[in-house]
């Protein structure tokens, strides 16, 4: 599925890649990637270290949050962008 959603003109790396996946949610990564997100929130350790890693969430990097106290930053307002 990762290899399918993400690039399918180069299938050996995205396999080399699958292969190497710290977490069990690689359909995560492929839809961070393939809709350009990159926020992030969660606890599980292994997603964590798989979204930070720059060979799979690049351009921009992704961001992690992951306790009560980063709450705030998941509401409309924040997600959306602040108007100036």
């Amino acid at each position: 599925m990762l290899m399918m959603l993400l690039d399918l003109t180069d299938k050996s790396h995205w396999t080399a890649l699958h292969d190497n996946l710290r977490s069990d949610d690689p359909h995560v990564l492929a839809l961070a990637r393939t809709a350009g997100v990159r926020l992030l929130y969660t606890g599980d350790r292994d997603l964590m270290a798989d979204f930070k890693n720059k060979e799979l969430i690049d351009r921009p990097r992704g961001r992690v949050y992951t306790g009560a106290a980063n709450a705030p930053l998941l509401t409309a307002v924040a997600c959306a962008g602040r108007r100036r």
